[in-house]
């Protein structure tokens, strides 16, 4: 099947989203992303759109479990699985006489699907003119080509994707105002001329991204990228050693929609984690499900983004003689590194550069940052800004951000680039922590609270333990066992049962260093009646012994730990201070045993005497050399993908949910 899906592909056309109105500004406006971020990019305004498909589907969502009568689940099934907001474009047939003049190539990009290709793609925007229902209205589009030869094939009817401007409202909540008229009708393209065209307004008008394609794209696009270029994806292989499916942020959605367990059969099942949803309320799951899309599949999009549209396409770039004189592969690689951010932020938190008003650090959209601005709130690790408190967590990613970018300007693919990356995912974790530990502490102590009904609190921790648990996976494999039977949704009993949130909150402190965040990141849950921590849930700090002590003072450990992969002994459990002085003393012992073994041999041989400083440079450079990232495979947080180089067939992998379709094609175009 996966062989099938992406052949047809490739015969489809190849075009690269460029929405805007076809009168383009000689100076390109700003905008600025949560008001610190600017970018001049129409895609990342484009793709930040989403948010409001995140809140359409969580508002047929909460009408669905207020309403048992409506059917609300498939209102927002749809606007998950195709979109509502971001991207709209048409898909038209025509048939062209006569060749099309094409303009300056505007923009470069560098593609990555089984078609591989390390050479910067030109991209030629032709402005499209046509009319409304009633021909009353103008309606503009682009169409934006890299291969003017497949894509307007002489005497012969073609599909070509039209893309709306920005501001366009066609197909939102099936709306045809805006869209262009149809079954039949006429428009004007640019370097050609006016021409006829077919399509079904109600099936050919659909939208390049949705919160099911984040999920279904960022498998195969990441493994083909590893397959043909070499470029390494830890976070997503993390995912895919736990869950052994591509695609698995749909597949674990799409069993709380189905209302059923994520074993779908015996061939199509997680490998780890599984959750049975038809043992849940439609509330608790439909709470599941919007907290999911988030902490999961917009997490997805962020990472794949930053790595292989910035990080790998910047390193595609510098080898790519054919870019040399021209910016166009840069712009590109830099446009989609912000689009990665403004999927962060969403639509809420973009706004013109020239805006003085400061939005209020209130209003948070509904993507990624808020749901960190919310938990950073629950948690009490804030901080004062301009516009009032604001999430501590967000600041930092933020910066990170502008960081990665201020790299990829400067051609710096790696280096400054990579670590900007990997501190970013690193804090994206902290939601993921957070709200785990407020749905174990809640659930085992039964607490209410007015945000979230305690019996809902089952689904969103199920969410948030999903995103965790490959990371955790990756750093102790107890530890994610521990936290997974603590609270999982897979029989009758485990809803009979409450987690133990002590042994959850230690577990998930022994593994702070090696997820790389710190107690000042998750800080600890507050009683939202005082202000205060309840009991049990102040914040930790430091590692080891000092955890319980610095937890009493409820004081923080403000020093950044390092970003490298640090991984615990003893299955993955943290080490103390005391045990850490024991296998000291222990050691110590034993090298001087072991000296004065190796001299009296020496005495009686007639060899040459060890001392300490020998013994010690030759200890410490083999500790080195096997505790190195390239030697020891536990420490090796790049390592790629299991596969043979040399295979000529794909995998067999369980993307069962994948299909050909138009609205997947155009979807290359936007991530």
């Amino acid at each position: 099947m996966v062989s099938k899906h992406h052949t047809s592909r490739i015969v489809l056309p190849l075009l690269v989203a460029v929405l805007s109105t076809p009168h383009a500004a000689a100076v390109v406006p700003s905008y600025t992303i949560a008001g610190v971020y600017e970018t001049k990019s129409e895609i990342a305004r484009s793709v930040s759109k989403i948010d409001l498909d995140q809140y359409e589907l969580q508002e047929f969502l909460r009408l669905d479990g207020d309403n048992q009568d409506a059917d609300w689940l498939s209102k927002a099934k749809a606007v998950y699985e195709n979109g509502m907001h971001s991207g709209p474009y048409a898909k038209l047939t025509v048939a062209l006489e006569h060749d099309v003049d094409l303009p300056v190539p505007e923009e470069g990009f560098y593609k990555n699907d089984i078609s591989f290709d390390n050479k910067k793609q030109n991209v030629y925007k032709l402005n499209v003119f046509g009319g409304d229902f009633g021909f009353q209205n103008p309606v503009h589009g682009i169409i934006a080509t890299a291969d003017p030869g497949r894509c307007f094939p002489i005497g012969t009817s073609t599909t070509v994707y039209v893309y709306y401007p920005e501001d366009s409202k066609c197909n939102v909540d099936g709306n045809m105002d805006g869209c262009f008229a149809g079954p039949t009708g006429g428009l004007v393209l640019q370097g050609y001329g006016a021409l006829d065209y077919t399509y079904d307004p109600h099936k050919d008008n659909k939208f390049q991204a949705s919160l099911k394609q984040f999920s279904e794209e960022e498998g195969m696009r990441m493994l083909y990228c590893e397959q043909h270029g070499g470029c390494a994806f830890p976070e997503y292989q993390h995912f895919y050693n736990y869950y052994g499916i591509l695609d698995y942020g749909h597949h674990w959605i799409n069993a709380a929609f189905s209302q059923t367990s994520t074993v779908y059969s015996t061939k199509v099942k997680l490998k780890h984690g599984n959750e049975d949803f038809s043992l849940l309320s439609k509330a608790v799951r439909n709470t599941a499900i919007e907290t999911a899309t988030v902490a999961m599949n917009v997490f997805t999009a962020v990472n794949r983004l930053m790595v292989e549209k910035g990080i790998d396409a910047c390193k595609k770039n510098s080898r790519d003689f054919s870019s040399y004189g021209n910016n166009l592969g840069m712009t590109s690689v830099i446009g989609d590194w912000d689009t990665a951010v403004a999927t962060y932020a969403g639509s809420k938190l973009v706004a013109p550069t020239t805006t003085t008003a400061t939005k209020s650090s209130e209003e948070t959209g509904s993507l990624y940052y808020n749901m960190v601005e919310t938990l950073a709130r629950e948690f009490g690790v804030l901080e004062d800004s301009s516009s009032g408190p604001r999430s501590i967590v967000n600041r930092k990613i933020l910066e990170e951000f502008q960081a990665g970018r201020d790299g990829l300007q400067h051609g710096e693919c790696e280096g400054p680039t990579r670590t900007s990356y990997q501190k970013i995912v690193s804090m994206m974790r902290v939601p993921w922590i957070q709200g785990v530990l407020r749905a174990s502490y809640r659930l085992s102590r039964g607490i209410d609270d007015d945000g979230v009904p305690l019996d809902r609190e089952r689904g969103r921790g199920a969410a948030f333990l999903a995103a965790l648990l490959p990371d955790l996976y990756e750093c102790s494999k107890d530890a994610a066992d521990v936290i997974y039977h603590e609270l999982k949704i897979n029989t009758s009993s485990d809803l009979l049962s409450t987690p133990d949130y002590d042994k959850v909150r230690t577990t998930l402190e022994e593994q702070y260093e090696c997820l790389a965040v710190t107690c000042d990141d998750i800080g600890g849950y507050l009683n939202r009646n005082t202000g205060k921590f309840f009991k049990d849930t102040r914040p930790c700090g430091g590692y080891g012994a000092s955890r319980t002590q610095r937890r009493n003072s409820v004081t923080y450990d403000s020093k950044a730990v390092a970003h490298g992969k640090k991984r615990s002994t003893a299955g993955g459990f943290g080490t103390s201070s005391s045990t850490l002085l024991v296998a000291a003393v222990a050691f110590c012992a034993s090298v001087a045993t072991l000296l004065v073994t190796m001299n009296e041999h020496a005495r009686r041989t007639g060899g040459q005497r060890v001392t300490i400083g020998s013994l010690a440079s030759a200890v410490s450079s083999r500790a080195d050399y096997w505790m190195s990232s390239c030697n020891n495979p536990h420490n090796n947080a790049y390592r790629g993908y299991d596969y043979n180089p040399t295979a000529t067939s794909m995998p067999e992998f369980q993307l069962h949910t994948m299909t050909s379709s138009p609205s997947s094609a155009a979807g290359d175009n936007l991530l």
